[in-house]
């Protein structure tokens, strides 16, 4: 007895007890035992009383035990790979929606509500395309980690897949408003824990969020499905907000959902079939002369007539499409160029380039291959990106590649960021745009 784990005795005994008042029901427990060594196997025991006193009391077993640690094992791992995420160790979506579905069920009974809150990180496929997976699973778990240490015991942090994340909280308050507010306070915690430095492999990444959340139960008859389609609605609101944000869930937050999917579908549709265009704008030297200028995006829909960049760009900026649409912009700057040096006219241009677009790989080889198709010389093509391009890892050496083929490198919005002066020296910067 000593060397049965004290968890599992009191299941031997009474598999033993349950024998010996019922003999014609043998024997059988699963229990660990502790070899000599210090390690512990498991072992399957089964087999019937051999021996018995005048009293009918058992005094021998007489049976079989086998060695299923292996099995054991297996049954573990099969275990962990259906309710765990392999990369982070938290709990899977299919583990989320049962607990969900659990509190949901006990809300009413318990006369508390709860909240569901979507995470999902700002710009993290940065990362991945600059450093590579190995580096942002590292961040992953870094994350889940920081993450679950703000959290209480009966919460439930989940990881959906690639960067999303969600957190149940069960029990907030005896109405909406004290689960809202909970919400809330839990939230921006979790925004403040994220945003603080993480170092990574001798890299420092500065980290931000968009959270959605949902309070529970606001009517009856409410899902799973529901909650977690509301709370990811939220999620997309505070990156329009923003990002690096809160927002909980409000009627008519999906109607704005759908008409930006809406417009988005548009802006591609778009893209393909020539509804984007170039404006030029001028820059000037102090005598009047035209010195240079820079290409601007538009857009001019068919039934909404002209649309603000200041919405389609951050729009697409929230997925792939800018890539596409940024290659579009730089073919279409490039042919522009072209066209003028037919004419004998030499004029630099310049064009925003988005940091998602400069951290693509290919990104130096397609713009000296664009340029080269146009026959183009590299030094009237001027590429602007923002201060935080350059804080990415292969910044500097990108720059210095474009900078030593001849192109010209400005900062835009200079002063709105890191804003490094002393960094900036050690880079081939040509202009900054203040």
């Amino acid at each position: 007895w000593q060397a049965v784990n004290p968890q599992d005795a009191p299941l031997v005994r009474a598999a033993l007890a349950a024998h010996d008042t019922h003999p014609a029901q043998p024997y059988r427990a699963e229990f660990r035992l502790r070899t000599p060594a210090g390690a512990e196997r498991w072992y399957m025991a089964t087999g019937a009383a051999s021996e018995r006193d005048g009293q009918g009391q058992a005094l021998k077993l007489s049976g079989v035990i086998l060695d299923i640690t292996e099995r054991k094992t297996a049954e573990a791992a099969l275990h962990r790979a259906a309710t765990t995420d392999g990369l982070t160790g938290l709990p899977n979506r299919s583990v989320l929606n049962d607990r969900l579905s659990v509190v949901l069920r006990a809300a009413p009974r318990r006369g508390e509500h709860g909240a569901l809150l979507f995470i999902d990180l700002d710009h993290f496929k940065r990362i991945n395309d600059t450093y590579g997976h190995l580096v942002g699973d590292q961040v992953l778990r870094a994350v889940a980690h920081r993450l679950a240490g703000q959290l209480r015991a009966e919460d439930t942090l989940a990881r959906l897949g690639g960067d999303e994340m969600v957190v149940l909280l069960p029990w907030l308050g005896a109405d909406l408003a004290a689960a809202a507010a909970g919400a809330e306070r839990v939230g921006h915690k979790l925004l403040a824990v994220l945003s603080e430095p993480l170092r990574i492999d001798g890299l420092v990444f500065s980290l931000h969020a968009s959270i959605g959340g949902t309070c529970f139960p606001k009517l009856d008859g409410e899902s799973a499905t529901d909650l977690m389609r509301e709370a990811d609605t939220a999620m997309y609101a505070a990156k329009s907000a923003g990002r690096g944000t809160l927002r909980l869930y409000q009627a008519g937050m999906r109607d704005q959902v759908a008409s930006r999917l809406v417009l988005e579908a548009d802006l591609r549709h778009a893209l393909q079939h020539g509804g984007l265009s170039l404006a030029l704008q001028g820059q000037w030297r102090p005598d009047g002369r035209l010195a240079a200028c820079e290409a601007l995006l538009r857009w001019q829909h068919p039934v909404r007539g002209a649309v603000s960049p200041a919405e389609f760009i951050p729009l697409a900026e929230e997925g792939p499409l800018i890539i596409d649409i940024g290659r579009w912009v730089l073919r279409e700057a490039c042919s522009v160029l072209a066209r003028w040096l037919a004419l004998g006219i030499e004029l630099p241009m310049a064009v925003n380039v988005s940091p998602r677009q400069f951290c693509e790989p290919a990104f130096v080889h397609f713009v000296l291959d664009t340029l080269a198709a146009a026959g183009v010389p590299p030094r009237l093509l001027t590429l602007e990106i923002t201060e935080g391009v350059l804080l990415e890892g292969d910044a500097p050496a990108r720059l210095r590649l474009l900078a030593d083929a001849g192109l010209r490198i400005a900062i835009d919005d200079f002063g709105t960021g890191y804003s490094s002066l002393m960094y900036l020296k050690q880079l081939p910067v040509h202009e900054l745009k203040i």
